[in-house]
């Protein structure tokens, strides 16, 4: 069954979650009286719902709908839920809305681009700890980051000095645990995420087809030799 909700109002900010490596949207909304919750795994509908679906915000939502009735564990009323996979999503302005001047519509026909797609992730990267991850594996999630960037880099979508730098990288670090049962530590390798020198993604823009350009990384430091008396009278 489909839903056609004209002037639906969000009830807070976006979600994201990360399952996996593969990422998610939710969003809860109302309208006259009837409240559900939207769910997408389209790159195009994720950035509209975390650019345009703020707080107070009112949107032209239509899409498939499923619906279940359970009992609150704090009321003996009957609640109903609804999940709704949007097909359409439309900025609507009205009086005191907050819903975003430049909001564009987007729909199931809108189509994802490669920047878009590593940008999202990307920011999901840079808010890992704010995004709800369910099971989030984020050394293979980084591992999908740099593979996206290098489709941007071999299309020529990311340019500058800063091209060739992935935005991430995965290193070795060691951890020392120590057990209950006998003295001593156990030291053993594990992978670890280091984000590079990208700024933060602002997903608050409507984005275009320009190129991306990122900043070159940081200079290597550079190390001051130790010098001995013996150096000094070598010297």
């Amino acid at each position: 069954m489909e839903i056609n909700a004209p002037l639906s109002r969000v009830y807070d900010s976006c979600n994201l979650k990360i399952d996996g490596t593969r990422i998610s949207a939710s969003c809860r909304l109302s309208m006259a009286g009837m409240n559900y919750t939207i769910y997408t795994n389209s790159i195009s509908m994720m950035h509209y719902m975390v650019k345009n679906m703020v707080p107070g915000s009112y949107h032209h939502v239509t899409g498939v709908f499923s619906a279940s009735a359970y009992i609150s564990q704090t009321s003996t009323r009957a609640m109903l839920s609804m999940r709704v996979s949007p097909s359409l999503l439309r900025p609507v302005t009205v009086d005191r809305s907050t819903t975003p001047a430049d909001a564009i519509e987007v729909n199931e026909a809108t189509a994802s681009t490669s920047k878009l797609e590593f940008l999202i992730h990307l920011y999901c990267l840079q808010r890992w700890e704010d995004c709800q991850s369910s099971r989030g594996e984020k050394v293979a999630f980084a591992e999908k980051l740099i593979k996206l960037h290098g489709k941007l880099y071999n299309d020529n979508i990311i340019q500058g000095p800063g091209a060739m730098a992935p935005p991430v990288s995965i290193q070795d670090a060691t951890i020392e645990t120590r057990s209950s049962l006998r003295p001593g530590t156990k030291t053993s390798t594990v992978k670890e995420v280091v984000l590079g020198s990208y700024p933060p993604v602002n997903l608050n823009v409507n984005m275009d087809d320009s190129p991306l350009v990122p900043p070159p990384p940081p200079p290597p430091q550079q190390t001051t030799p130790h010098t001995t008396p013996q150096d000094a009278e070598m010297r």
